[in-house]
């Protein structure tokens, strides 16, 4: 079910994600709009009556001041027309009585008034001209007591629509932030949902790129996600299983070379030693000088060709512990490399107490040669090679350092890759397979340690090996 619902395409994944995203804040956007807009149109229900109320009573109190002026006139006169103009002013105060009537319909001061004006107005009709009636000035009274009255309601109906007004605005500007404040949560909550969704492919098809990359085939690939990134997942799986093919033909290949190679090295290697020994026959000064080129040309291919069986068999041997004294170690390989650093006239120079050293013998020995052969090939004549280790509380360190040309920054990252050759000049006439560092690299790293290149100081490498002491969880047979 999951899956028919889950977008087609990463694109997909990320337009639906925004859309989810934006869809409480547009909610929000709509409601606050509607709050708004019925805010406004009360707001404009309010003023309308606020404005006819305070005009209507504006208007009764001036229609009540001139028929009250007309009446005077009238009783004090006598003239008809002056009856004629009262019915006028009496007209006008009926109109803004019946407008205030609409805002106020349940008012007794707009009641009081009508009955009171219609009573002046029958009375007025029937009274004889030039005589007071005391009757009609009573009764003005009255309504100017009622005005009063209705002027009091009016101005109270102004605060009461105003306060509603501001009632309302508060209570809109309330939801409106509960609502803002609700909005928060919920879009983290969905933005941090479609991250996760969008995101766990990518880092699955990180760890992916990555296993290829360290060289780790084995197993299927599958990637989860939308069609577009399963189907990128489907063409990796292809790619791991090529490379998988690509690596073991290639570790074919290397087994077979190096066993193939071996059999005439060791033709070679005999006949040189014997040369050496002058079973044949006595030698010149000049032959000896070709048979120790050729002894020592012989033992560097050998040494060649080991790394190259080394680096088939690396990765799948176990530590073999056992115990032995460093200073031992190190002086027989630094004994393998005299006769090149002699012809070269380098000083080898060892700096490291005897201490006993539970770890795998091959494989160190195998580190250290490599180190210290590179170190031979890259100084220059009468140079100094300086191999030195220590034994800490919990980890063991050893340092090889030359005063060649060095490893140039943009080449660092590179150097421990397998067949990876780098710009320094490497003397001697077998030129280096390039895989020296990484098996010496494998080799540490089967302890549990690492081999680093550290900065130098001036001109040279310095390479360090360290490991934990404790291998026990490593051991075989143990």
């Amino acid at each position: 079910m999951l899956k028919k619902l889950q977008p087609r395409s990463v694109l997909r994944l990320v337009l639906l994600g925004f859309a989810v995203v934006l869809l409480p804040l547009v909610l929000a956007i709509y409601n606050g709009v509607r709050a708004l807009d019925t805010l406004a149109e009360q707001s404009r229900g309010t003023v309308m009556d606020v404005v006819q109320a305070t005009r209507s009573s504006q208007a009764v109190q001036g229609a009540l001041s001139n028929m009250e002026r007309t009446a005077r006139q009238y009783v004090l006169l006598g003239d008809a027309g002056f009856l004629k103009v009262f019915a006028q002013h009496h007209a006008s105060l009926r109109q803004a009585l019946d407008t205030l009537e609409r805002v106020r319909p349940d008012s007794e001061p707009i009641f009081a008034l009508r009955q009171g004006a219609e009573k002046l107005n029958a009375l007025l009709s029937t009274l004889k001209p030039g005589r007071a009636h005391d009757e009609i000035l009573s009764g003005f009274e009255d309504l100017t007591r009622h005005a009063e009255r209705l002027a009091s309601e009016s101005s109270q109906l102004v605060d009461s629509k105003v306060a509603s007004m501001q009632s309302t605005a508060t209570t809109r500007q309330k939801d409106i932030l509960a609502q803002s404040i609700a909005l928060g949560p919920a879009t983290a909550l969905l933005v941090a949902m479609f991250t996760f969704l969008i995101a766990k492919p990518i880092r699955q098809l990180d760890h992916i790129i990555s296993g290829i990359g360290d060289g780790r085939f084995t197993g299927p690939i599958e990637l989860n996600g939308p069609d577009d990134l399963r189907a990128v997942g489907e063409r990796l799986d292809w790619l791991r299983t090529r490379l998988a093919e690509l690596e073991a033909e290639k570790q074919k290949f290397l087994r077979h070379m190096s066993h193939e190679l071996k059999t005439p090295l060791a033709g070679l290697r005999e006949g040189s030693d014997l040369l050496a020994e002058e079973i044949p026959g006595p030698l010149t000064e000049a032959q000896r000088e070709v048979v120790s080129i050729l002894q020592s040309n012989s033992r560097e291919l050998q040494k060649l060709i080991e790394n190259l069986l080394d680096y088939n068999v690396i990765h799948a041997g176990n530590l073999h512990i056992s115990e032995f004294d460093v200073r031992e170690l190190v002086g027989s390989v630094v004994s393998a490399h005299k006769l090149s650093a002699n012809a070269k006239h380098l000083r080898l120079e060892l700096q490291g107490e005897t201490a006993s050293l539970h770890a795998d013998r091959g494989k160190l020995r195998t580190a250290i040669d490599n180190l210290i052969g590179n170190a031979v090939n890259f100084t220059p004549d009468g140079g100094l090679v300086s191999i030195s280790w220590q034994k800490l509380a919990d980890s063991f360190l050893l340092h090889v350092r030359d005063e060649g040309p060095g490893v140039a920054l943009d080449e660092r990252e590179h150097i421990f890759m397998p067949f990876y050759q780098g710009s320094a000049h490497r003397s001697g006439p077998v030129k280096g397979s390039g895989i020296g560092l990484s098996v010496a690299r494998e080799c540490i790293a089967a302890h549990g340690g690492h081999l680093e290149l550290l900065d130098s100081v001036g001109t040279g490498a310095c390479f360090r090996i360290q490991f934990p002491l404790d291998l026990g969880a490593k051991r075989v047979g143990a």
